[in-house]
């Protein structure tokens, strides 16, 4: 139950993520930006080192593939963060009672799940 809870919660978030938020809620808002631009970050970092592989540069392969492996977990890190903050901001437009345009389904039925926890 608390899986979909937050399945529904996530969805929310990503819905208000796009769109105008409460004042209460433009600070959870700027959370889930930050998150989305720190993977987009490690998305690049990754690309170039991955492009860089390709051509011989002064970096030696074992170096690439440190970088590599620590930029695809810092990657898999924002993910779940970016998932995290976006779960938070669904909760908080169900307890400030903002359902942003287009979520009320999962707005519902988030309600409805939560209020059976």
């Amino acid at each position: 139950m608390f899986q979909a809870a937050d399945y529904h919660c996530q969805e929310i978030g990503k819905v208000a993520y796009v769109t105008t938020v409460p004042p209460d809620l433009i600070p959870l808002r700027r959370a889930v930006q930050q998150s989305i631009d720190e993977m987009a970050f490690f998305e690049r970092v990754i690309s170039g080192v991955q492009k860089k592989s390709k051509v011989s540069t002064s970096v030696s392969a074992q170096q690439r593939e440190g970088i590599l492996y620590r930029a695809k977990t810092e990657l898999k890190n924002a993910k779940k963060y970016a998932q995290h903050c976006r779960v938070v901001l669904g909760r908080e437009c169900i307890f400030n009672s903002f359902c942003p345009p287009g979520a009320n389904q999962s707005f519902d039925k988030a309600v409805d799940l939560l209020a059976k926890l």
